[in-house]
């Protein structure tokens, strides 16, 4: 079938109006039998191109992942298989608009995704090899230092100033979200919930520790400060090498109202003044028990004194004097790493009608396949220039032989993921 003609010449809009107007065209991504192999998966097979080797399974569930060897680059990744029969039409959304933003926010401490791939009613997302996430190491036997804690949250707050710098929030950020490799280098991940927060926490309130007090009064949210909350739940999961909250919320009665009651137990119930914006609030006052705000450093006597003075700049009921993440990374406890040349705003703007794609299945299946389309056209660019690299390659290396010219390094030991 044919391709899309001057791609890369087609802006995002362009090439939305075209994917729709054009369906049957654009789906040059489909496979013969030749390009596949299949494995399996309990009772499922499962194909998929022959250049990636599966070697394990490491996700179940509906959407089994695997690890495998991308056998053109020889560099491991993760496969994650989305059965789109099996998924409903909000999770379908949802992962629409992490893959647009994977695709979007090129940062070192962000996930991307590497390729994508469709075959009969199966989705595959290749991404890059992650050893582990924050969660398995929190409730791990590994040391954990000041100096971790410091790196993991400054290297958190780095990627959300670059999303935060075109509004788009995670609104979901939690232990498990932090995907860290073994040299402490981090990614966040799993933007599913990204600007609509409420698509997903309304059937989770009485077991998300790490959700704001706005989130869980369903109040009007400051998204960048939610953000900032989850930030601040994070370093105290740390600290403490435990789901913090939950025990005391558990003991407070579990359910929405003890998990308030165990959050302003720490920071201090609200008082009337701080509550006035919210109007609907008033009737729920009456359970809540009136506390008196706490210090981090008696919570944690052993913690650095910086790092509780950040927590009480993080973890702060009204959201007009709860950090944003520019003051967080300004903050005296990074002095040692804050570099103002090393934070960046994403530059390339950020098109939001992307994330109003609706429920219509028609609809959000011509997202799927504009999506792919794009991961296709994407590979056949560097199948392309891979091809131009090599020819290159030989024909320096023929050059050396015939003249003993010298070799350039760069011309034999080229690395593929990274230029192009």
């Amino acid at each position: 079938m044919q391709n899309l003609s001057n791609f890369d010449s087609l802006s995002q809009s362009q090439l939305q109006a075209f994917s729709q107007q054009n369906p049957l065209r654009f789906l040059s991504f489909q496979y013969t039998e030749n390009d596949l192999h299949s494995f399996n998966y309990y009772t499922s097979v499962y194909k998929i191109e022959k250049r990636y080797r599966i070697l394990k399974q490491i996700g179940f569930g509906f959407n089994p992942t695997f690890t495998a060897i991308d056998q053109e680059y020889g560099q491991k990744v993760i496969i994650e298989v989305i059965k789109i029969e099996n998924d409903d039409l909000i999770y379908m959304n949802q992962l629409i608009r992490q893959i647009k933003i994977e695709n979007h926010f090129k940062h070192e401490n962000i996930s991307s995704n590497l390729h994508i791939m469709m075959e009969s009613k199966n989705l595959y997302i290749v991404r890059e090899f992650i050893d582990t996430d924050l969660h398995r190491v929190n409730f791990s036997k590994q040391e954990l230092t000041d100096d971790h804690i410091q790196y993991f949250t400054y290297q958190i707050l780095s990627a959300l100033f670059f999303l935060h710098s075109q509004n788009v929030y995670h609104t979901q950020l939690r232990l498990s979200n932090i995907l860290l490799n073994k040299n402490c280098d981090l990614k966040i991940s799993r933007f599913i919930g990204t600007n609509f927060p409420n698509e997903i926490y309304s059937q989770y309130i009485t077991s998300d520790y790490f959700l704001s007090p706005q989130q869980i009064l369903n109040l009007p949210k400051n998204l960048s400060k939610t953000d900032i909350w989850h930030v601040g739940v994070i370093i105290l999961g740390l600290i403490n090498r435990d789901t913090f909250f939950s025990n005391l919320s558990n003991q407070l009665g579990g359910g929405y109202l003890g998990l308030i009651n165990a959050i302003f137990s720490y920071i201090g119930t609200p008082s009337g003044e701080e509550l006035l914006q919210y109007q609907d609030y008033k009737g729920l006052y009456q359970y809540i028990i009136k506390y008196s705000k706490k210090s981090w450093q008696d919570v944690f006597p052993d913690a650095n004194p910086l790092l509780c003075d950040l927590l009480d700049k993080m973890l702060v009921f009204n959201e007009d004097k709860r950090y944003t993440v520019k003051e967080c990374l300004q903050h005296p406890y990074f002095e040692d790493l804050y570099d103002l040349d090393d934070i960046d705003e994403c530059d390339v703007k950020f098109d939001h009608s992307q994330f109003q794609i609706g429920l219509n299945e028609d609809e959000i299946m011509k997202e799927i396949y504009f999506e792919v389309e794009k991961s296709y056209q994407k590979q056949q660019k560097q199948k392309l220039k891979r091809y131009q690299i090599q020819i290159i390659q030989n024909i320096a290396f023929q050059k050396h032989l015939a003249d003993q010219i010298p070799l350039n390094p760069k011309l034999i030991f080229y690395n593929l993921y990274e230029d192009l």
